[in-house]
């Protein structure tokens, strides 16, 4: 097990300066904003349908990465981009991601929670396979406490899905992290950590890049 499997699998999170050469991830960023996909908070749709975002995503030194944290095949199932201004301002409490995007609802066994919200369908899945998802967070911008860096409690992953009330305990009586970014940086984390984002005091962007890694559910249920 190498430093960074071990981080994740002991904390739930890691966190690397650069992954990528500058120019790669400065490429990406441009071809983004000509997208206009910063114009949207946020957003639903899923942006692995534009290749420059597929081609990060599908990257051998993501995939490999991704292959050592999982010990499966996991490919990229969604992306999207979350920009954070003072102007353009939210936050988000304590939380664990349970939900996955998917294209339609079914009645899969063990499936619940449904919702449609921006027209995209969102189910909670078992914890088995929340347990297996990756989530990969590319920063174009630094990310500091101050434009909103995401807090996290090392370790909560790993107990598994929480109700409102073993949250508000955990994040009562436990000192939370500022898991703070370079730009350039990346952070892989697994869904079912505690975190939340909280609102941005400056006028500094924060520019995320979000890409979930899953895998072939083979129950009716199809990744959005």
């Amino acid at each position: 097990m190498n430093s960074i499997t071990k981080e994740v699998f002991d904390m739930g999170y890691t966190a690397i300066d650069a992954l990528f050469p500058k120019r790669q991830i400065s490429n990406l960023e441009c071809e983004l904003f000509n997208l206009s996909v910063f114009d949207f908070q946020c957003a639903s749709a899923n942006l692995l349908c534009y290749s420059s975002v597929a081609g990060m995503a599908s990257d051998p030194l993501v995939m490999d990465l991704v292959k050592s944290l999982s010990g499966t095949e996991l490919f990229p199932v969604r992306a999207l981009v979350l920009d954070k201004t003072k102007e353009m301002n939210w936050q988000l409490p304590w939380h664990q991601d349970l939900k996955i995007a998917v294209q339609q609802k079914t009645n899969a066994a063990g499936y619940t929670n449904w919702s449609l919200e921006a027209d995209v369908w969102h189910v909670q899945p078992p914890v088995q396979v929340l347990e297996r998802l990756i989530t990969i967070r590319i920063h174009f911008d630094s990310c500091t406490e101050e434009n909103g860096a995401m807090h996290i409690i090392p370790g909560s992953h790993r107990k598994g899905i929480l109700s409102s009330e073993q949250i508000s305990k955990i994040t009562e009586s436990v000192e939370h992290k500022t898991v703070s970014m370079k730009s350039n940086g990346i952070m892989l984390m697994r869904p079912l950590l505690l975190h939340d984002s909280p609102a941005s005091c400056s006028n500094i962007r924060r520019r995320i890049l979000q890409i979930e890694y899953g895998f072939d559910l083979n129950n009716g249920i199809n990744w959005l």
